[in-house]
């Protein structure tokens, strides 16, 4: 293993089973002309042997490149938390291994960093590529100064975060491979310590806009791709998404009420109407009964385990929930019906409450 050396960036690239994305990532990075220092921290999650030697092959040749191999599988956060140590930047981003920085990116997210020490995370504009290589384009950002870049106070965004995902991403152009964070703040709130699977981004984000400010370079510098993985993690979770959500914005009232650095907004924050409000949509026909019939691809067994556990926590959280009877009979119809035809009956349903 290569022996760590100070640098002022570190581009920290978790990798799973896709070399030839990662590899072709990397040589563009290593081809830019980024000013600053900076190293390439790829942390390889696969125990494939062929994975293994492709990831060494580049640390080899390149020596901005450091490998990492986990010993197990890990998955996203937790294998951010157990090699967090291994990052020497004074700043940190977490691109993906399918994503495209654009040239230019890390030196003015660097270059604002180094000028306003409110600021904890910056983030550019971004494109979307899609799976089937569409693009949608990043809308055009009027620029508010010469320098082409805007301070938010983390405080007047954070609300929106937890409340309205699509004017984070359309007015603030905040999505997670994208952003550079001061590596201190991620300390500060224990960077990735017991995140969960699902959400875990919005849990360190949530955290560090609470504690100061973001900027967003106004011009379009980053191409993020979109395969759907959140619909994945869904699916392939058998009923945890769900609890774990519900996990999530625990922990997040836990940090509002005892974290000293932690703004007014999130401390005075109604986390239980937000709890409320979760599992009343999670209990939503449009919401869970159809997801289940269209979505889930898990045996009915799994599908039992998913409603009963919807079905407890909607009842601890939100007593309530027990009124709407309807739904629960659309929901365990999935134990009766085929998938196709619970489907139809929910659609007409749908339709004769619209």
């Amino acid at each position: 293993m290569k022996t760590m050396k100070s640098v002022k960036v570190t581009l920290c690239i978790p990798t799973y089973r896709r070399y030839e994305l990662l590899k072709s990532m990397v040589k563009d990075i290593i081809n830019q002309p980024i000013k600053c220092s900076y190293e390439i921290l790829i942390i390889n999650d696969s125990l494939f042997s062929s994975q293994i030697k492709m990831c060494k092959e580049l640390s080899l040749k390149y020596s901005e490149v450091r490998y990492i191999q986990n010993k197990e599988n890990l998955g996203l956060f937790r294998s951010l938390y157990h090699n967090f140590n291994e990052i020497n930047g004074d700043y940190v981003i977490f691109p993906g291994d399918d994503d495209k920085l654009h040239e230019t990116l890390i030196d003015r997210q660097v270059e604002i960093l180094d000028k306003y020490s409110s600021v904890n995370l910056v983030a550019p504009c971004f494109n979307i590529v899609y799976v089937d290589e569409r693009i949608e384009l990043a809308k055009q950002v009027k620029w508010t100064s010469p320098e082409r870049f805007k301070i938010f106070s983390g405080s007047d965004i954070v609300l929106d975060y937890l409340g309205d995902q699509k004017k984070v991403h359309d007015q603030y152009s905040i999505v997670w491979p994208s952003i550079m964070f001061r590596k201190v703040a991620l300390e500060q709130v224990d960077h990735f310590k017991n995140i969960t699977k699902i959400s875990g981004d919005t849990m360190v984000i949530v955290k560090i806009l609470s504690m100061g400010d973001f900027a967003q370079i106004q011009d379009v510098l980053f191409d993020f791709r979109n395969f759907g993985g959140a619909l994945r993690e869904l699916n392939s979770s058998n009923g945890t998404a769900f609890k774990e959500r519900l996990e999530m914005i625990t922990k997040l009232e836990d940090f509002a009420h005892t974290s000293e650095k932690c703004c007014k907004a999130l401390k005075e924050y109604d986390f239980i109407d937000f709890r409320k409000s979760f599992v009343r949509q999670s209990f939503s026909l449009n919401g869970s009964a159809v997801w289940l019939a269209s979505h889930f691809k898990g045996s009915y067994f799994e599908k039992v385990k998913l409603i009963i556990i919807m079905f407890l926590e909607g009842i601890r959280i939100e007593p309530s929930i027990l009124l709407s009877v309807v739904t629960y009979i659309v929901l365990f119809s999935c134990l009766v019906f085929p998938p196709k035809l619970f489907f139809l009956l929910a659609k007409i349903y749908s339709y004769q409450n619209k």
